[in-house]
C-alpha cells in the first residue's frame, strides 16, 4: 500500500474495508483468546503456577468458575467460562501417574447452559 496512490477511489474503498475489518476483529477478541490447551503438566509446580494464572483471570473478571458437568474419570477438576465468548475450559488435576490437563470443553448439541 505504500506505493499506491491513496487519492483513488479504489484504494480508499480498500482502506475502509481494512478499517472495518480491524474494528470487527478488535470487538470479537475474547478474554480467553490467550488460553491454550495443555495436554499434560510436567510437574506439580507447573500445575500450581497455572492454577495461580487462572485465579488471576478470575480476579480480573475475565473468567468465572462454573460447575463441572461431567468429571474426567473421577479426578478432581474445575471448569471455567470466559465471560465474553462463553467458551468453557476444564482443568483436570494431576494425580500420579496421571499428569492432568487443561482443555476446552466442546459444545454439545443444543445445550443452553454454555
Amino acid at each position: 500500500m505504500e506505493r499506491c496512490d491513496k487519492n483513488t477511489n479504489e484504494i480508499y474503498e480498500v482502506n475502509i474495508v481494512c478499517e472495518q475489518t480491524q474494528k470487527h476483529s478488535n470487538q470479537m477478541k475474547c478474554d480467553c483468546s490467550g488460553l491454550e490447551e495443555i495436554s499434560e503438566f510436567n510437574s506439580i509446580h507447573e500445575f500450581e503456577r497455572f492454577q495461580r494464572y487462572l485465579e488471576g483471570l478470575i480476579s480480573s473478571g475475565e473468567l468465572v468458575e462454573v460447575g463441572v458437568s461431567k468429571y474426567y474419570a473421577g479426578f478432581s477438576e474445575q471448569w471455567y467460562r470466559c465471560k465474553k465468548c462463553r467458551k468453557k475450559w476444564r482443568l483436570v488435576h494431576p494425580d500420579f501417574p496421571f499428569r492432568g490437563f487443561f482443555k476446552r470443553v466442546p459444545l454439545f448439541g443444543n445445550d443452553k447452559r454454555w
